[in-house]
């Protein structure tokens, strides 16, 4: 094949072979703009059309992310406080202690207030103990009032949550 189009290049003379050069170039440069060009402006006229809004839309779904991480923080916080107040409820319970509580809230950043307006020291001790051990909870301050009856006592407390520490 390739000796047949050098004979056929050879057989031309000056004025045919610059004619089918420059037939050549023009059908490369139809060919060109036809397939390579033309196609890649329609793409960048539709791109200019279309980017605004997606732009826009990737905006709107970041702040939604920011907002979705926000939201899943909270409500880890709000789960881990209904799971420690449901612990130590359960914990009081089974030390018979549940009456003997007159406060008991947790805080946001998981520390646990406590008051007990009267408990028998020795219970108070055993609870605290099985708390420290169940719940991995530590007494961070405490406040123990004797009252008139022998062993009894009253209780204000802060202990440090499982999170906190």
């Amino acid at each position: 094949m390739k000796n047949t189009l050098n004979t056929f290049w050879q057989a031309r003379n000056e004025r045919e072979k610059k004619v089918l050069i420059f037939c050549g170039v023009l059908l490369l440069s139809g060919l060109l703009y036809a397939y390579v060009w033309q196609p890649g402006e329609q793409a960048r006229m539709r791109l200019r059309e279309i980017l605004p809004p997606m732009r826009a839309e990737s905006v709107h779904m970041h702040e939604q992310a920011r907002e979705i991480g926000t939201l899943r923080k909270s409500a880890s916080v709000h789960n881990k406080t209904v799971n420690l107040k449901n612990d130590m409820t359960a914990s009081a319970l089974r030390h018979k202690l549940q009456g003997r509580i007159s406060a008991l809230n947790i805080d946001s950043a998981g520390k646990v207030h406590l008051s007990m307006d009267i408990v028998s020291f020795d219970a108070w001790i055993r609870w605290l103990d099985a708390l420290q051990r169940e719940n991995h909870l530590r007494l961070e301050t405490v406040h123990i009032q004797t009252l008139s009856d022998p062993g009894m006592v009253k209780v204000d407390a802060t202990l440090t949550g499982r999170d906190t520490q």
